[in-house]
């Protein structure tokens, strides 16, 4: 009788150890899990705050924090569009669009992350770090740096552009080569104002940027928009043709997003200068 639980005791284990295996490799299995977490770093050491960070077949899309670090988490099942939540191997994407787009690679059963595979470790975290390389240097600066909020006279924008790559630039509404058009942001408020070199000038010019500093330049004036005194950034209206971004992957910052409007604020860049007052 005694050899008999034994065997039966056994049996039980061995069932259990069967049912308990991962079917997506190693007999390690975990309980539910729809959040990741990670960080991003950039190459020449600037800050990865911004980055756009985005799992394909959920369209689902977040921004990395102040210090690079960001958490992905799944919609729940009833919202995967798959009765019992999908399964697969997918992309997250890391996204700066003038640094060379990464991914890495994530398993997911029944609408949740299998931690201990791909990319993600036992403790859920995207390894290793993303490091993300700048292939465009962006820099811009304005002639005068600061001015009275009474100013109505000629603002001069200057935006210098260099590349490790051979990289095509389009200027919308450009006018033979020249920057068409810059938003201008009020530091620590959503107030966005537009201006244009010429107004309702519909072209997109291609230039190359190379090793080589290309400047190109803008004037424009306060007199239909005034700006209040404050901290501004004044942010080029630029767009790159350089490398193949999932087309899902813009669609979910935004229809709009490359049109000059405030949701082209949207387009995660890594740009220098552009900083004015107003007094």
């Amino acid at each position: 009788m005694n050899s008999l639980r034994y065997l039966l005791v056994i049996c039980t284990m061995l069932v259990i150890m069967r049912c308990t295996q991962n079917p997506f490799g190693g007999d390690k299995i975990t309980s539910g899990h729809r959040e990741i977490v990670g960080s991003v770093y950039l190459y020449d050491g600037g800050n990865a705050e911004g980055v756009y960070v985005w799992i394909s077949g959920f369209n689902v899309g977040t921004y990395t924090n102040e210090s690079g670090d960001f958490t992905v988490t799944l919609p729940r099942e009833s919202g995967q569009g798959s009765m019992g939540g999908l399964s697969g191997v997918y992309n997250i994407y890391f996204y700066l669009a003038n640094y060379y787009l990464d991914s890495a690679q994530v398993v997911v059963r029944d609408g949740e992350f299998v931690y201990s595979r791909a990319n993600i470790n036992e403790d859920g975290r995207l390894t290793p770090p993303i490091e993300l390389e700048r292939f465009l240097r962006i820099r811009t600066s304005m002639e005068p740096p600061h001015m009275q909020a009474a100013y109505t006279g000629p603002i001069q924008v200057s935006v210098t552009l260099s590349s490790t790559d051979s990289v095509t630039v389009i200027l919308p509404q450009s006018l033979g080569g020249t920057l068409g058009a810059v938003l201008v942001k009020r530091q620590d408020s959503e107030e966005v104002s537009i201006y244009a070199a010429v107004q309702n000038l519909n072209t997109r010019i291609p230039i190359l940027v190379s090793r080589v500093e290309r400047t190109v330049s803008m004037n424009f004036n306060t007199l239909t928009s005034p700006l209040v005194p404050g901290d501004y950034m004044i942010i080029p209206y630029i767009l790159i043709a350089h490398e193949r971004i999932p087309k899902e992957l813009k669609e979910s910052l935004g229809s709009d997003v490359e049109e000059l409007c405030p949701n082209y604020l949207k387009m995660p860049f890594r740009r220098e200068g552009g900083y004015f007052l107003v007094k």
